[in-house]
């Protein structure tokens, strides 16, 4: 549950200096905000978007891009399929993924909510990192040191994205710079044949954190 200090009204947002720079403040204390806007009042998610990012960066689906669900045979990724997504890092397969992404879309019915569907669930990743690095150093040291290869394949496009980095990036200082967890998009056709138990048991700790 978000608290107060981390939901704005996007319309005021969009329209008020004042209200977005607290929305600014809020997002780079907790990591993430909700903005939420009346129906009658008139928002433009595009130029929302650039009021708060200025440049955004555009992927394989383009700039904006509305995510419809599809039959399973006739999509190549799950995330347009109706299977519940596990806990992930999105597109890790770009080097670097974003910083910041913005997910729009309008309130679910009152019994798709009752049964979980369409509700996006938000882990404190940092906070999990920091816990497993305190209470497992040996297990976070290899999430920082093995990489592994995050990839996405779109046969209907021919295209195919590879990134091969650690879970856990550290800065040059030692902190923890960037997460990448994505299950979907994580193969290991690059890791050591030694390092694979240690990389197996340092990640189940890491997702025991995310997901307890």
């Amino acid at each position: 549950e978000l608290p107060s200090e981390a939901r704005f009204n996007s319309f005021e947002a969009q329209n008020d200096d004042y209200t977005l720079q607290t929305a600014l403040d809020a997002l780079f204390r907790f990591g993430v905000v909700m903005f939420k806007a009346d129906a009658r009042e008139k928002v433009s998610f595009e130029t929302f978007s650039h009021r708060l990012a200025g440049f955004l960066d555009r992927t394989y689906f383009g700039e904006f891009f509305d995510l419809n669900v599809k039959p399973e045979a006739t999509t190549d990724s799950v995330a347009f399929s109706t299977r519940e997504l596990p806990l992930h890092t999105d597109i890790p397969y770009y080097s670097p993924p974003p910083d910041f992404q913005f997910l729009y879309g309008l309130d679910v019915s009152p019994e798709c909510a009752r049964r979980g569907i369409g509700n996006t669930r938000f882990v404190d990743g940092l906070a999990a990192a920091i816990s497993l690095r305190f209470e497992e150093p040996e297990a976070f040291a290899a999430l920082t040191r093995i990489a592994v290869i995050n990839r996405a394949e779109y046969p209907q496009a021919q295209k195919i994205y590879e990134n091969i980095a650690p879970i856990i990036k550290l800065a040059p200082d030692g902190s923890i710079e960037r997460l990448l967890n994505n299950p979907s998009k994580m193969f290991f056709d690059n890791v050591e044949f030694d390092d694979m138990t240690p990389l197996y048991r340092a990640y189940k700790l890491f997702k025991d954190r995310l997901v307890n």
